[in-house]
């Protein structure tokens, strides 16, 4: 746990000699069912790694003969160990193992090569945990791009590699949380990763395709824009029609209400002649 935190300590437990008791624990037949032992031994060893010169005696660039400590290298004692693992249902030693293989990828992904079958069966485990998934999907994209023979394995089971990030994703996904949605995220960049490595080459478009794919994006524009404009001249005349309408019935009534008055004056003036007309008789 010391080392993990900060790789001064880590380099400090490396010259004290660390590395030879990471092997010694993993390699030791009497602890091979010391479970918890041997899952902490493999913590340890990746915090080991942390450091150049941890990662030199550990898993030595030089190959097999006579690098490591003592004759012997991490990455098959971790593959044992994760084999056990998995036989065994531990989750956590089964992550670890596959933490390490990412860090070993990312410096010299060769010497991980023979181990590729234990990463696969590590990502297709039904216990797969989520870190395990991401360490194992790191390892595996450094394998399938610098390692033939890792390449062909994994081209075997690709589709079933491809199924289990997306399931995993979906089941993160299906958790409702923030956490659980940053999973999901995680796990289908990775599956975008390796359709980009190992799924079929994507066809190269030519000039012409391209060409008539930016005028149909334009065209689409132009439309989306006249459909706007459109739509906003619609509602400009629907308010103005209300207001047009009142204003002329207004004028109406004020005419007809001028007419009921005019008639009311015309009608008094007649009624008033009739009477002076028959004053004048008599």
């Amino acid at each position: 746990t010391i080392c993990s935190a900060d790789e001064a300590l880590a380099h400090r437990a490396v010259e004290a000699g660390a590395t030879k008791s990471v092997i010694w624990a993993l390699g030791a037949e009497d602890l091979s069912e010391a479970q918890f032992l041997e899952q902490d031994a493999l913590f340890c060893a990746y915090a080991l790694l942390s450091t150049e010169q941890g990662q030199e005696q550990l898993a030595p660039t030089s190959g097999t003969g006579g690098g490591g400590v003592d004759g012997h290298m991490l990455p098959g004692l971790a593959a044992s160990a994760v084999a056990r693992a998995l036989r065994e249902d531990s989750c956590e030693a089964a992550m670890w193992g596959m933490r390490i293989f990412e860090r070993i990828c990312q410096r010299h992904a060769l010497i991980v090569e023979p181990y590729v079958d234990v990463i696969l069966d590590a990502m297709l485990a039904e216990n797969c945990l989520h870190g395990t998934m991401v360490a194992a999907s790191n390892a595996v994209s450094h394998l399938a791009s610098v390692c033939p023979v890792a390449r062909e394995k994994l081209l075997a089971r690709y589709v079933s590699l491809v199924k289990a990030l997306q399931c995993k994703g979906h089941i993160a996904a299906c958790e409702g949380t923030e956490d659980g949605k940053e999973r999901e995220r995680e796990l289908m960049d990775w599956v975008q990763v390796l359709v980009d490595i190992l799924g079929p080459p994507r066809p190269v478009k030519s000039d012409d395709q391209i060409l008539r794919e930016q005028l149909r994006q334009l065209e689409t524009q132009d439309e989306v824009k006249s459909a706007e404009k459109s739509g906003s001249k619609s509602n400009t005349g629907t308010k103005s029609n209300p207001g047009t309408k009142s204003r002329t019935g207004t004028k109406l009534d004020s005419a007809s209400r001028s007419g009921t008055k005019t008639g009311t004056k015309e009608g008094g003036t007649r009624e008033g002649s009739k009477l002076a007309a028959k004053l004048t008789v008599l």
